[in-house]
């Protein structure tokens, strides 16, 4: 179990390594999205760039790279095992410091949403971070960095709410972990325009 658990956490953090966002304009249409627009490797910036067809496909790449290993986790680890923590914040923190590209990144809010979705055969959680996520769209930020941070600071207690009353307090750990490194990239790239996006 504790091999399938490293397995898993190594696999995932290097398949979260992999921007598509990135790889996909430059290899399809030789658009390097890290050098125009706003620079982020995200599918937001390559739906600005290259239109919704690419973006979306880049998008549905991010969201499954996040989503794939915690499934895969679901499957051959229990939900209460420690190694889920782990695999939860792995794709995450591939993708925010990825070991192909000097330990850079995006700023993670697709794949962050990609591991909450793999969550759903056992938690509904995804669905309090969109929630916060609608709702802080709505409200004006002086800085996009501001707005992740009210979004994630009334998210995590309603997700240790979630997985407190299910007992999946391991869940709950991961979900803290990769939601941390999503503000901390917010917090490195808090100087970039604001902007409301899925990254």
């Amino acid at each position: 179990m504790d091999g399938m658990g490293l397995i898993l956490t190594i696999g995932g953090y290097l398949l979260g390594s992999v921007h598509f966002s990135r790889w996909l304009p430059l290899l399809l249409r030789g658009v390097d999205v890290t050098q125009q627009g706003d620079g982020n490797p995200g599918a937001t910036n390559v739906y600005e760039l290259c239109g919704p067809v690419m973006g979306s496909l880049c998008l549905l790449c991010e969201l499954a790279k996040g989503a794939l290993p915690v499934l895969l986790g679901l499957r051959f680890l229990p939900a209460r095992s420690l190694w889920m923590a782990a695999v939860l914040c792995a794709p995450v923190l591939g993708h925010g410091f990825s070991a192909f590209w000097h330990f850079r990144g995006g700023k993670c809010i697709a794949v962050t949403f990609g591991v909450l979705l793999g969550l759903l055969p056992v938690s509904p959680v995804v669905w309090a971070l969109a929630a916060c996520y609608i709702v802080f769209g709505l409200v004006r930020f002086s800085s996009g960095w501001h707005r992740c941070l009210a979004a994630f600071g009334v998210f995590l207690p309603a997700a240790w709410l979630l997985t407190f009353w299910a007992h999946q307090l391991a869940l709950g750990l991961g979900i803290t972990l990769a939601s941390g490194v999503c503000v901390c990239k917010h917090w490195m790239k808090r100087t970039q325009p604001e902007q409301f996006t899925l990254r």
